[in-house]
């Protein structure tokens, strides 16, 4: 003789006061109620709990209606993950959905930064802020005059001054300037610092502008990749959905740069 034909169990050998509180919980309809199980690992407490529960939910097919829970990631409070309850089946195609999109950012992004498009944008860039730069050196000039100083241009932009020559308009020698009287030269030190503190402003709005300009231009591309790459994830009627959608495409604009060809791979694990 052997086991062939004995007919597999249907029930549990034992545990009848273990599965008689498991009935008894399932059958509580009010929320707030939960269910502890405690057993020995590898015992098969979970086979036993996950396969009691499938025949009892078969059992009240009208009182359940299977959902997919998926807890992602919580951008106001990282503490708190938030739940999102779909409909039986979507949660992993919303994951996969997930994945995909983020493969689509990451290489269109790095792309865009290693295209001649990224390039052509920064050139324009550039030739605004070099106008801005003749439009700031007149300025300087003009304040330079005032001060008694003149001033010269340098190939790489910079600037040197001196005080003019009492001699001539132009740049006075540094013999001429050895030769002045004590407090003369004090005087154009004083005058000379405070050009100096000019300039320096000068050089400041300028850089900022140009970081200004790059930023907004990299985050107008980058928005416009993301919202494409997650926008079939937005279509959802679910406020919690688009809530995590809208967080997720403003938490990317936030970290953008990471994307860029210098940092990781992939640097978002999803």
């Amino acid at each position: 003789d052997n086991t062939a034909s004995v007919e597999p169990l249907k029930d549990f050998i034992g545990q009848q006061r273990a599965i008689e509180a498991l009935d008894f919980g399932f059958d509580i309809r009010a929320p707030g109620f939960n269910i502890f199980v405690a057993g020995v690992s590898g015992s098969g407490l979970d086979a036993v709990i996950k396969q009691h529960l499938r025949k009892f939910i078969a059992g009240h097919q009208g009182l359940f209606k299977i959902k997919d829970y998926c807890y992602v990631f919580n951008f106001a409070n990282h503490a708190q993950p938030v739940l999102l309850i779909l409909e039986k089946g979507e949660g992993q195609l919303f994951k996969v959905h997930l994945k995909e999109s983020f493969s689509k950012i990451v290489k269109s992004v790095k792309a865009f930064f290693e295209g001649e498009a990224y390039a052509k944008k920064l050139a324009e860039i550039d030739a605004l802020v070099s106008g801005g730069r003749a439009e700031a050196y007149g300025k300087l000039s003009e304040e330079a005059a005032k001060l008694g100083l003149d001033v010269i241009a340098n190939p790489d932009g910079s600037l040197n001054w001196m005080p003019r020559s009492f001699n001539s308009d132009e740049m006075m020698a540094q013999e001429e300037f050895n030769a002045l009287p004590v407090g003369q030269k004090k005087a154009f030190k004083s005058k000379s610092e405070i050009f100096k503190r000019l300039n320096e402003k000068s050089i400041k709005e300028i850089d900022d502008l140009r970081v200004e300009k790059i930023g907004s231009m990299e985050k107008q591309v980058v928005s416009a990749i993301v919202t494409k790459a997650l926008g079939h994830l937005n279509i959802s009627t679910d406020d919690k959905v688009r809530a995590y959608v809208n967080g997720l495409k403003n938490f990317v604009l936030e970290r953008y740069e990471v994307l860029k060809p210098s940092q990781n791979e992939n640097p978002f694990m999803f």
